[in-house]
């Protein structure tokens, strides 16, 4: 009788186990947390040139994790303000894999003549895909962003700068490229399973 089950049991137990890989068990477990101890003060404070000092927070907003450093720039004005914002959520949800292509399709046709040092600024070559983007502009400030998709597909990452300053106020030093690119690669480095390297097509 015992015989009988043997190979019910194997057959069950196998069908779960490819169950839980597929789900992604066995690989990096799904959690924007795993990010806590990357993006930190002391990371954006490397990556930067600015002598600007900031303070810095986090907090979860439903499926995202949001990392904020805060430039103090509002000594002279009330009015000026500095954010770095860094946000994590699964792919997907800060950059539809659909509408980025749609869109590099568009402006290789439009903009061609630009040449490919405006394609590599726009579509950098960071993880799975990139794409930088003008949120929005006005006097005296504005706001832009670079986001992309781990190169497992697993994470979109988001570094946006938004501003408001002064003439008179010089302007923090935070380059987006070099955050993003670092925490690509840093991820890739300690956070992501093997899969992760070298697969960045779009």
């Amino acid at each position: 009788m015992k015989r009988a089950f043997i190979a019910p049991v194997i057959v069950i137990s196998l069908l779960c186990r490819a169950a839980g890989v597929l789900a992604g068990q066995g690989a990096t477990p799904f959690s924007t947390t795993a990010f806590d101890g990357l993006i930190t003060k002391e990371f954006i404070a490397a990556n930067t040139t600015s002598a600007v000092p900031f303070a810095f927070s986090l907090f979860e907003k439903g499926d995202r994790k949001v990392y904020i450093a805060d430039y103090q720039v509002s000594h002279r004005d009330t009015r000026n303000y500095y954010f770095c914002t860094i946000t994590v959520a699964g792919a997907g949800k800060l950059l539809d894999p659909k509408v980025y292509r749609k869109a590099y399709a568009r402006e290789r046709k439009e903009k061609a003549d630009r040449g490919e040092k405006y394609f590599a600024v726009t579509f950098p070559v960071i993880g799975k895909r990139a794409w930088r983007r003008i949120d929005g502009f006005g006097p005296g400030g504005g706001g832009y962003s670079l986001t992309f998709t781990t190169a497992d597909n697993r994470y979109d990452v988001s570094v946006r700068l938004s501003m408001r300053l002064s003439d008179e106020h010089d302007e923090p030093e935070v380059d987006i490229r070099q955050l993003a690119k670092r925490i690509a690669d840093l991820y890739e480095e300690t956070i992501a399973d093997g899969s992760a390297k070298g697969n960045t097509k779009r």
